[in-house]
């Protein structure tokens, strides 16, 4: 299971993954795909999710979008 997260200390947010054994726990395990505000800061620039698109059908594989300068933290 893939899903987009943001919080406290994480404005931009992360791209994150958790078997789906994992997710169906009260507390899954997750792993970190993309961190934007760790690649905001190591480029210097101000990177935000812009759109996330799936490959129909079988969802295997998806593009993140990403847009520098969509908002200000």
């Amino acid at each position: 299971m893939y899903n987009f997260w943001q919080g406290k200390g994480h404005v931009r947010g992360y791209w994150r993954k958790a078997a789906l054994e994992s997710y169906r726990t009260a507390a899954p395990e997750w792993a970190t795909v993309l961190d934007l505000d760790e690649l905001a800061q190591a480029e210097k620039a101000n990177w935000f999710l812009k759109g996330i698109t799936t490959a129909e059908p079988a969802e295997h594989r998806c593009l993140l979008a990403l847009s520098d300068g969509a908002r200000t933290p």
